[in-house]
């Protein structure tokens, strides 16, 4: 399943939600998991950011929104008693590939961006990494981004 986890896992599809997940067993425990949570808090910040990336960064932009899923389950929350991700002590990691070369104004872009993010209460905290790649998907910054805490 590639950089999982798990070796097998079945895929669902909350029907209130639409959010979709995972369920496996933890293979050190034995223990049943699921991502239902993460997979829900990444649906709802990448729903959240979605016009403020547009608005800072353009069309020539791609984004994914991941959470850690041991660091939730450390939270003692589950689908049966979840909690809201602005509520939540764990951070998720934002990944921004833009596709063009870097620009010498593009850390401050993020920043503002990211503080835009603070004051609107959409998240308190998040990890960032900014990725330059051309079209086709050729690398363009030699590796070396942006990585950003908010």
């Amino acid at each position: 399943m590639g950089n999982f986890p798990f070796e097998y896992a079945a895929i669902v599809v909350d029907s209130v939600t639409g959010t979709e997940f995972y369920v496996y067993e933890n293979e050190s425990t034995g223990e049943i998991v699921d991502t239902f949570l993460s997979s829900k808090w990444e649906d709802a910040v990448t729903e959240a950011i979605e016009d403020s990336i547009d608005t800072a960064f353009g069309a020539d932009v791609t984004y994914v929104v991941l959470y850690d899923e041991e660091s939730i389950r450390q939270l003692d929350v589950s689908s049966a008693n979840p909690i809201a991700y602005q509520t939540a002590d764990v951070s998720p990691t934002i990944l921004l590939t833009l596709h063009r070369e870097p620009e010498a104004d593009d850390e401050e872009r993020v920043r503002t961006w990211m503080s835009a993010l603070q004051e609107n209460d959409i998240l308190k905290r998040a990890e960032i990494r900014v990725d330059y790649t051309a079209k086709n998907g050729e690398l363009l910054d030699d590796g070396t981004g942006l990585d950003l805490s908010l």
